[in-house]
């Protein structure tokens, strides 16, 4: 179809005349707005059987439906629903959602003809975020070497899940298939992901996009097409792709072995009755047709509900109001966007003129603040909400909530929060709360593995594992098989996956198991070896050396103190950092003489921080070593600790704690405030890509071990002067910091609607510039440069980080027509330990602007809102971002 064409159909169907939209009776709303979920799913369930619900509420509402009345309930309703859509258009479209529904509940996996490849992306060299496919056009092109191919099932859904290794990094699906017709592509995921045709972009479906459950394109290509879908994991994760004729009939095409890189044309199409909603509202312009299309979105869970229901809100509708906030509930105990607890505030606010119960409820609890009685909520979403926010108060009154799971006992969301709440107190008593849990979905059962863990059920973790996702839970299963001395079963288990494909870890587990059976694990050790000697990147690269001297240098220096015989508390400390990609891989050796337990060190960590272990060696008088865990690392590590030393009258002990950090850039601040006795510390890094820069007010003494390995000692009279023990350890690469950037700036802008003054009152670009810099004034600024919170917050709450606040202005440059680039510096004041090579390694501590006004001149802007500022600039080494090109600059340009 050429474009002259596509453009006739779309005016064709703009004037094709629209049914008027359903209306949703008062009594409806007034039970809706009662806020008693047992009655609104009761109101539901007679609407549904009487023909007279709204589809576009029903489907919009979905999970909290199964979460009070369960799964299949929910889908023996849904099924009836078909029968109140009011138009072909409508029916199509509830048809459609309700089957996808219903088939994710079925789990069939009766496979079908169609092959797919996914690729091992352990092995393959991936994106490392969706949004950084997002920011360039560049066509991506993997080698056919590490990919295994799958059968898709009869019902479509592509086994993703099942074969997908690495669940912190992209993954990859593709296939190739014949076509002598225009096909429609139908694309079904609840997955950020990018989808490329022959090599050519077609589709962003992500969170800083428009994001929907379901996408569909119309293609015409000679001969055949390629698909490529590069993704996101998530949470029960599913992919499912099916091909349609020109009259919506499924169709079967065949695969081949083929890739094409021809030019395709192609078009992205929409539900009809999408297309209806539309040209209502642009017709209309009113609070109605704004509520339908939100409630549309909502139901595709797509982020472009919000931007409707703020339309809805500008005339007077309940309903859509609390609709709005329930939503928005959701976003922000998911923690998808920063800032959408100061909208809540805002619409409470602004709408005290509502009475309903719902939202007095909201309106209490959410705007006021009041106490909350857990025993006295009535609205499922609204209650889950307040027992996140309230979490901490209720762990310290060590509430008893199994009423409520009683109330709604088909409610995971409300289970999962209930068992983190008990954990704390009774960890046994969380475990059955979650083995309770009739059909649990990805979530929790992770969290019933770590509960498993914790408490030493290993063949709970087995029996879990092996009637859910192996590949999901792997590694946790083999050590759970590991510590039940059930060799052989993991032994089987391991070389199943390695005729799959999946080699690259299953060689060093099964050298482990070799070991633990004292037998010759050489042969597997080697062949891990060469595996991963191509894999850089691989989360095994070098650990092993790595590991062996860490070990080596804490425990000679374990061994020189108890011989010195020395008796105030801290003795001696050693961080030790790992980077792979993104991610930092960290353990904290810390060597005490216990004669006081009060002098232990007080263990804090950031929110990016997730807590792998904690190990405690204790050393008698005699020299011999007892090694101790901390089970439940969900309370206090420091009580913990102590407890652990009053215990065990031993004279010395070492602390081992392991943790990961993950923050979508390699960056590490250490701050040591222990300050109750001297002692020396150690750090030692090692980079999988890239030598790690370290940066301190500290002279530490800097050797170059082998495997890149670098050892940084300071004493303990360098470690007297407590206010300057803070270290940035850095392992950038060019690549990983353009991603970065590229996907701190889109995070930024989600959900911009909410943000009306973006037009500036300057005329000239110079009042332009004034003006904005006047702005940036009123905010308080938080120095960090490393991380962003979103336009929202920022310009909400009046206050963010360095990173907000550069964002904030090339946001508003451009929404008045100027362009700009984000810059990275390091300031004169930051001091490399190493200095020799500095010049040769990426580092920044702080973040700039550069407007360009010629090809050689340009400006600076920084987050001190100054102006102008090219001659204020204190920084060297100034590297500026250009598209996927990073510019060394001088500040004079």
């Amino acid at each position: 179809m050429n474009k002259l064409l596509i453009v006739t159909a779309i005016v064709l169907v703009a004037i094709v005349p629209v049914k008027a939209l359903p209306v949703i009776s008062k009594d409806s709303k007034q039970i809706y707005c009662n806020g008693n979920s047992l009655n609104i799913i009761e109101l539901y369930e007679k609407e549904i059987v009487s023909g007279k619900a709204d589809p576009a509420l029903i489907l919009a509402d979905i999970h909290h439906i199964q979460q009070v009345a369960g799964v299949s309930k929910t889908v023996l309703l849904l099924k009836e629903l078909i029968r109140s859509a009011d138009t072909d258009a409508e029916k199509l479209y509830v048809q459609d959602i309700v089957t996808l529904i219903d088939e994710l509940h079925q789990k069939d996996a009766t496979k079908g003809n169609n092959r797919w490849d996914i690729y091992d992306n352990i092995k393959e060299k991936m994106p490392q975020s969706i949004a950084a496919l997002q920011c360039t056009n560049n066509p991506y092109f993997l080698s056919g070497k590490n990919k295994v191919r799958v059968f898709q099932y009869q019902n479509g859904f592509i086994p993703v899940k099942q074969f997908t290794q690495e669940y912190n990094a992209t993954g990859l699906c593709s296939g190739s298939f014949k076509a002598s017709v225009p096909v429609t592509l139908r694309i079904y995921s609840n997955m950020d992901y990018v989808c490329y045709i022959n090599g050519k972009k077609i589709c962003v479906n992500a969170l800083t996009d428009k994001k929907k459950l379901v996408r569909m394109f119309h293609i015409e290509s000679e001969g055949g097409f390629t698909v490529a879908l590069y993704y996101k994991l998530a949470e029960d994760m599913f992919l499912k792709i099916q091909f349609y004729d020109d009259t919506d009939q499924s169709i079967h095409l065949p695969d081949t072995e083929n890739s094409y890189y021809h030019d395709v044309q192609w078009y992205e199409t929409y539900y009809e009755y999408e297309n209806q909603l539309l040209t209502q509202y642009n017709k209309q312009r009113s609070n109605d047709p704004a509520f339908k299309l939100a409630l549309f979105y909502e139901s595709l869970q797509s982020y472009e509900a919000l931007k409707y229901y703020k339309e809805a809100l500008h005339s007077y509708n309940e309903l859509a109001a609390c609709r709005f906030l329930s939503l928005l509930m959701k976003y922000k105990y998911e923690n998808k966007v920063l800032g959408y607890e100061l909208v809540m505030q805002s619409l409470l606010k602004n709408n005290e003129k509502f009475r309903s119960v719902l939202w007095q409820s909201y309106y209490d609890y959410i705007y006021l603040k009041k106490s909350f009685d857990a025993n006295q909520g009535h609205y499922l979403p609204l209650l889950i909400y307040l027992l996140y926010r309230e979490k901490d108060v209720l762990i310290n009154k060590r509430a008893n909530l199994e009423s409520l799971l009683k109330e709604y006992p088909y409610s995971n969301d409300l289970a999962y929060i209930v068992a983190q709440i008990t954990a704390y107190h009774d960890i046994e008593k969380a475990i059955s709360i979650l083995e309770s849990i009739p059909d649990p979905d990805d979530k929790v059962t992770a969290l019933l593995i770590q509960y498993y863990e914790q408490n030493e059920q290993f063949g709970s973790i087995v029996s879990v594992v092996e009637h859910n996702n192996e590949s999901r839970f792997f590694d946790k299963y083999i050590h759970a098989l590991v510590a039940l001395k059930r060799y052989n079963d993991a032994k089987s288990v391991l070389f199943k996956r390695i005729a799959r494909g999946f080699d690259s870890h299953a060689y060093a587990l099964l050298a482990t198991i070799a070991d633990l059976e004292e037998s010759d694990g050489s042969m597997y050790r080697k062949k891990h070896e060469v595996i991963v000697s191509d894999i850089p990147w691989h989360s095994d690269y070098l650990k092993n050396a790595f590991d062996d001297y860490v070990y080596q240098n804490v425990f000679s220096r374990l061994a020189f103190e108890t011989i010195q015989g020395k008796t105030n508390g801290l003795l001696y400390s050693c961080y030790a950092l790992r980077f792979i990609n993104n991610t930092a891989y960290c353990s904290i050796y810390d060597l005490y003489y216990t004669g006081s337990s009060s002098q232990v060190n007080d263990y804090a960590f950031g929110s990016d921080v997730t807590i792998t272990g904690c190990t405690i060696y204790l050393v008698s008088e005699n020299g011999k070593i007892e090694k101790k865990k901390i089970k439940y690392l969900n309370n206090s590590l420091q009580r913990g600790i102590k407890a652990c030393f009053d215990k065990n009258l031993n004279s010395y002990a070492l602390v081992e704690l392991s943790f990961i950090i993950n923050k979508g850039i390699p960056v590490v601040h250490i701050q040591q405030n222990y300050n109750l006795s001297q002692f020396d510390m150690d750090i030692v890094v090692m980079g999988s890509q890239v030598e790690p820069v370290i940066v301190s007010e500290l002279q530490g003494n800097v050797t170059k071990e082998e495997h890149g390995i670098q050892h940084i000692r300071f004493n303990a009279y360098e470690l007297s002067a407590h206010n300057n023990r803070n270290f940035m350890i850095m392992a950038l690469t060019s690549e990983n910091l353009i991603e970065w950037i590229n996907e701190e700036s889109l995070h930024f802008k989600i959900a911009d609607y909410f943000l009306t003054e973006t037009e500036l009152n300057g005329k000239t670009f110079e009042e332009i510039i004034s003006e904005l810099m006047g702005k940036l004034k009123q905010y308080t600024i938080n120095p960090t440069p490393y991380r962003a919170t979103s336009l929202l917050q920022f310009s909400r709450s009046g206050k963010g980080t360095q990173l907000d606040a550069i964002l904030y202005l090339r946001y508003m440059l451009a929404k008045n027509g100027i362009m700009s680039y984000i810059a990275f510096g390091c300031s004169h004041s930051s001091r490399f330990i190493d200095k020799k090579n500095k010049d040769n390694r990426l580092y920044f501590d702080t973040v700039l602007l550069y407007i360009p006004l010629s090809n050689e001149k340009g400006i600076w802007l920084t987050c001190n809102a100054t102006y102008p500022s090219s001659d204020k600039i204190d920084i060297d080494n100034i590297l500026l971002v250009v598209g996927d090109e990073i510019i060394l600059k001088s500040k004079n340009k």
